[in-house]
């Protein structure tokens, strides 16, 4: 679930490099250069919780049989976030 996100910002990331070879000096450059800045901004912390869900990262493949400590985020609640940050 969570690399659909990455995905989405890596294809609106490359839709606006594209604008910015076929609008170079437009009046709206400095609009789609703060867009970008923001969109690659948000990707940074949702490609952290992707890889890695779980403290500590090796609780991912061991919380099966629950005789180890950790933590992980809420499969759920990030799939809810990333629809609602995203649409």
């Amino acid at each position: 679930m969570g690399l659909y996100g990455v995905a989405r910002v890596a294809s609106r990331v490359s839709i606006m490099l594209f604008y910015f070879r076929i609008f170079a000096k437009t009046p709206g450059h400095r609009l789609r250069k703060w867009v970008l800045i923001l969109d690659v901004g948000t990707c940074v912390p949702l490609a952290v919780f992707v890889l890695f869900p779980c403290r500590p990262v090796s609780y991912f493949w061991t919380r099966w049989d629950g005789e180890h400590l950790g933590s992980c985020i809420d499969l759920k609640a990030e799939t809810l976030g990333l629809g609602i940050s995203r649409s």
